[in-house]
């Protein structure tokens, strides 16, 4: 989706400290917020 387009819904995910934190630094190495980072990696486990 493009940058800026609205997104309809929201998935709310629990995860620990350590968790976030590696999730922010890979996003970050990735170029992308942690949003951006989380939708392609589960969109690449469902095969989109």
């Amino acid at each position: 989706m493009p940058r800026g387009e609205s997104k309809k819904k929201f998935l709310r995910v629990r995860v620990t400290s350590e968790e976030l934190r590696a999730f922010e630094k890979a996003a970050k190495q990735g170029g992308k917020s942690v949003s951006e980072w989380s939708r392609g990696i589960l969109n690449a486990a469902i095969g989109g």
